[in-house]
Order: structure tokens, then C-alpha cells, then sequence
């Protein structure tokens, strides 16, 4: 059984069920226009090589920061002096490729657009454009103007080579389970920073204690040594309580200078008892939130990856399902749908089996009586929620409950009309007048002026004997023909039958031969 959300970490809990989003992919193609740049643009081809490049420019930024670190390598580029040949051209090569590459890549993407109003709030164009922009000024015109003088600043441009690395969020796209991690750290800020407040406060105040009790006075660090010369000030304090009593880094240091002191036995139980609240209980706290936040982004990923599953199979699905081609599924061809393999092998994801359908088609499709028993046809929107609202395990919530409640309170008046209408039938056949409050066939009772007549107790059609029901079907026909005898003769033989019944068809019937008489 499901545990409702708690509200105290309502960022974690958010991670259940997230809102599924619309595809990526379909909202850049829709910004692209249909020239060669559009097509070549939006070519995947186009989209995993520039990643490509993108990871191999990381690479080679990381070797660059090392032969540097290594070799005296000169600010401009193309000077190699003190260098080995095979050494410096493979700089000039590669950063020339690079540069090459993404102005051309930015060059496609702007003239790609459909609108330039687009490309102005793409904010991952701009940001492209910048560093390209830099790429341009530090491989080709820094090292022909050259470095001197005032353009001596713009030598911090090869530091600004380092945010082309962060071209490579881009992976998230094509790695979902990067995403899943983003998502956890973003969601567990809230939380790792009210752990780290009250982690604060626990170790200002154990500070203030042990600083107290071992202050050093006006020595030198130099001139103390033991427990004095940990906890002499409040920053010594806080910096060995929490690395010695925390982290549990060098704990038996920490003890054994206590243990040496003139008060050994009350701060070295004050100190353990820091060592229980500080590290087993926050820290432990802390890892038990990141588990929590790692189960929570991982089932709403799950079930978000499922949804979009689902959806791509319905939709895909949907143009053939729909037979009168006028936007909406019926029950027929809702219930057609499970024919496809694609699309119940999606919803067996979401725990929906081919016997289910029907039970759907039960409830999503029922006639409605106001509108006369017409046929009820929905959208490919509300038909694909109603399945993820009715799927197995979904939580029931409040307005479910209230909507349950109105359709029982629907079907028992209309199950109170119909008993209302058999027991006037029952009237009829056994002779009765109807009660003045009750008008035939009507199907509602209303009080008369009086207030004082309730509708009498008569009985039912299986509590009266047939013998006297015949009996009065025939003092009523009278003297009437064979041909109405044989009449009586099966309506006999009906009576006989376990599983008869009336219908409104015997109503009319009886009403007939009764007008006869």
C-alpha cells in the first residue's frame, strides 16, 4: 500500500510525479525553417557529431592544461619556440579544426531559424555564439594583432576556453540517468542546507563548551599543547569538533588528549555524546535524505518515462483507431486497441492487461441517460488520462470519492424508479387502483395536499401465487373467445417458466385485453 506524500520535503516528493513534459526534440524542429540549413539542423547526424566534437574539445582542453603545466609553452599559439616540432603543430591543427567547426555550426543554426525573434531567445544559441566569438578572437586575431599593450587583458580569454566544457550538458539530453542526478542534487539543496544549519548550531554550541572549559588564555599556539591546544578558542573549537568529532578524523588524538586533561571523564562524555548527535545521527540523517531523494527521482523518471511510452503508442495507434476520422475513439475502437502488440506491451508498463479493456470501455464509455442513451466518443487527450487515472495502483483521491458518490446516488435513483414502476405493474395485474399520490407509470411519488397518503404495502409478483393472478386475469376477460383462452394458456405456461419475468411489452399487453373486457 502507498504512503501518502509527506509535506516536509516538498521538493523530494515533487520528484514522484512529475509533470510530463513536451518533447524537446519536436519543440527545436518547430523553430527550424525548411531551407538545406533547416534540414541539415535539425539532422540528427548533424546533432551526434557536433557532440562528438564537443567531448573531444573537452578532452583535448584537459591535455592542453597539461603540457602546459609540463612545458613552457608560449601564450600565442603559433609560436614554437623551445618546442618539438611534432609537439606544436598538433595545437595549431586541433584548434583551427575546432574553431572551424563551431563558426560553421553556428553559422547553420542561424540561418535555420524560421523566425529571428527564435534565435534571440534560444538562450543555448547565445551562449554558443559567445564562446565561438572567443574561440575566434584567441585563435585568429589575437596571435596576428598581437598580445601587447592594452590587448595584453585579453589574454584571460584562454581561462574562458574552460566554459566550452559546459557545452557538454547537452549529454543530459541523450543520458537520462545524468538527468536523474541533476535533478536529485537540485532537490536536495533545501534539504542538505537544514541538516547543515542545525550541524552548525549543534557544533557552536558544543564549542562554546569545550572552549570554556580548555580556553588557552593569552599562550601561544606554540607554548600549549593537548586539550588546550584543540579546543583554546572558539575557531579551534569548531574546527576539531568537527573534524575530529564529525568526520571522526583522527578521534583517538582528540580522546586521548581529553582523557590526559584535569577533567577527563565529564568533556570526554560530553564529547561522545557530540560524536552520537553530530555524526551517527545528522550525518546519518543527511545520507538517509539522499537516499530518499535518489528513490524519489528515480520513480518519478520511471514513471514519467513510462507515461511518454504510453503516449507515443496510443498516439502512433490513434489515426488507425479512428475510423470515422472526426477526432474522437469510441468504445469499438477503444476497445480495437488491444489488438496492437505495441500498445499493450506499453501498457503493461502501467500494469493494463487485455482483460482490463473491458472494464474501461465499462466505464469510460457508458451511455449517459440525459443524453438519451447516446453513445459517448472522447479525444485522444481525455481518453489517455482517463487510462492513466484509472490505471491499477493509482491513489484514489478526494474528488474521486466525491465522484463515486454522485453516480451512486444516480444509479439509485434510477433503480428506485424502476422498482417504483414494477410495483404499479404489480397493481395492475392483481386488480388494484392506484393511491392518489401515485399517477401510472409516472416513476415519482408526490405527497397529495393532505400529506397523509403513503403508498400501500401490496404484494409483490413473486410473492403472489399464480393461481390467483390467473383468477383475475380471467374475471376480467369474462366471456371471452377461444382465441383469448389460448392467450390466458400461455400466459400459464409463462408463469411456469423459473426465469420469467414482465417486461413493458406484457404491461401493454395486459392494459390491451383488460380495454377489451
Amino acid at each position: 500500500m502507498q504512503q501518502p506524500d509527506s509535506h516536509l520535503f516538498k521538493d523530494i516528493n515533487a520528484l514522484r510525479h512529475p509533470v510530463v513534459p513536451s518533447d524537446p526534440d519536436e519543440i527545436d524542429l518547430a523553430k527550424l525553417n525548411g531551407s538545406c540549413f533547416g534540414k541539415i539542423a535539425g539532422s540528427k547526424k548533424f546533432e551526434y557529431t557536433t557532440l562528438s566534437v564537443i567531448v573531444f574539445n573537452a578532452g583535448f582542453i584537459g591535455y592542453d592544461a597539461d603540457f602546459s603545466a609540463r612545458n613552457a609553452k608560449p601564450e600565442n599559439l603559433y609560436d614554437c619556440a623551445g618546442l618539438p616540432a611534432d609537439s606544436c603543430y598538433q595545437f595549431i591543427i586541433l584548434e583551427n579544426f575546432f574553431a572551424v567547426y563551431f563558426t560553421i555550426e553556428v553559422v547553420i543554426r542561424m540561418f535555420s531559424y524560421r523566425r529571428r525573434s527564435d534565435m534571440v531567445k534560444d538562450p543555448w544559441f547565445i551562449f554558443d555564439s559567445i564562446l565561438v566569438a572567443f574561440m575566434v578572437i584567441e585563435t585568429w586575431i589575437l596571435p596576428v594583432v598581437g598580445a601587447s599593450g592594452p590587448l595584453a587583458q585579453l589574454s584571460v580569454l584562454r581561462l574562458l576556453r574552460l566554459l566550452r566544457i559546459t557545452r557538454m550538458a547537452k549529454l543530459m539530453r541523450f543520458f537520462p540517468e545524468l538527468q536523474i542526478i541533476v535533478k536529485g542534487m537540485v532537490a536536495a539543496v533545501r534539504s542538505v542546507l537544514c541538516t547543515a544549519i542545525l550541524l552548525i548550531l549543534i557544533l557552536y554550541v558544543f564549542s562554546i563548551l569545550f572552549t570554556s572549559e580548555f580556553h588557552q588564555g593569552d599562550q601561544e599556539d606554540d607554548e600549549v599543547e593537548g586539550a588546550i591546544h584543540l579546543f583554546g578558542s572558539m575557531s579551534k573549537s569548531m574546527r576539531h569538533l568537527f573534524v575530529m568529532g564529525t568526520i571522526l578524523d583522527d578521534i583517538t588524538l582528540c580522546t586521548n588528549s581529553i582523557r590526559g586533561s584535569n577533567k577527563n571523564w565529564t568533556m570526554l562524555f560530553a564529547f561522545i555524546l557530540f560524536v552520537l548527535i553530530s555524526s551517527f545521527t545528522m550525518l546519518n540523517m543527511l545520507i538517509g535524505i539522499l537516499c530518499e531523494v535518489v528513490c524519489a527521482t528515480g520513480e518519478g523518471e520511471r514513471n514519467k518515462n513510462t507515461e511518454t511510452h504510453v503516449r507515443e503508442a496510443i498516439s502512433s495507434l490513434f489515426m488507425k483507431m479512428d475510423k470515422d476520422h472526426n477526432g474522437l475513439i469510441t468504445r469499438e475502437e477503444f476497445i480495437s486497441m488491444k489488438q496492437d502488440r505495441n500498445v499493450m506491451k506499453a501498457l503493461e508498463e502501467l500494469e493494463v492487461k487485455a482483460k482490463h479493456f473491458e472494464m474501461y470501455a465499462d466505464l469510460m464509455f457508458k451511455p449517459e441517460d440525459d443524453n438519451g442513451g447516446a453513445e459517448v466518443s472522447f479525444d485522444f487527450d481525455k481518453v489517455l488520462n482517463m487510462i492513466m487515472r484509472l490505471r491499477p495502483g493509482t491513489k484514489v483521491s478526494a474528488l474521486d470519492f466525491a465522484s463515486f458518490q454522485t453516480t451512486v446516488h444516480k444509479n439509485q435513483s434510477s433503480l428506485q424508479k424502476n422498482i417504483e414502476n414494477i410495483e404499479k405493474l404489480s397493481l395492475v395485474l392483481t386488480g388494484q387502483e392506484f393511491p392518489g399520490n401515485i399517477s401510472p407509470l409516472s416513476g415519482s411519488c408526490s405527497p397529495t395536499d393532505n400529506g397523509n397518503n403513503q403508498l400501500p404495502s401490496t404484494p409483490s409478483l413473486d410473492k403472489a401465487p399464480d393461481a390467483e393472478i390467473l383468477a383475475e386475469l380471467a374475471r376480467r376477460l369474462g366471456s371471452f373467445t377461444t382465441n383469448g383462452h389460448a392467450q390466458v394458456s400461455a400466459m400459464n405456461e409463462a408463469f411456469q417458466q423459473p426465469t420469467s419475468g414482465f417486461n413493458p411489452a406484457d404491461y401493454e399487453a395486459v392494459e390491451s385485453m383488460d380495454m377489451m373486457s
